[in-house]
């Protein structure tokens, strides 16, 4: 049984490892503006992200709380997140 337990965690750690290779590291900061995945839309048939949104607290490394134009706060990953880049 011991065995089995120390070969899942070895699994586990590899797994996440490949994952975390494949994933950008994009750095958040709070006022910046931030589109966010919309949930279960497929980009084929709709726009893939709404917003913009401002970030306005970081709850952990990754969790922030962001805030649309009419004063809705949402809590997200960073995963769901993506910058916004205002045009020129």
């Amino acid at each position: 049984m011991d065995q089995v337990k120390k070969n899942i965690r070895q699994q586990q750690q590899y797994s996440k490892r490949r994952y975390d290779r494949h994933r950008p590291n994009i750095q958040f900061i709070i006022g910046q503006k931030v589109f966010i995945i919309k949930p279960g839309m497929h980009p084929a048939f709709r726009e893939l992200y709404e917003g913009p949104y401002t970030i306005i607290k970081q709850l952990g490394p990754q969790t922030f709380d962001v805030l649309d134009v009419h004063d809705n706060m949402k809590r997200v990953h960073s995963s769901q997140m993506k910058p916004f880049l205002e045009r020129e």
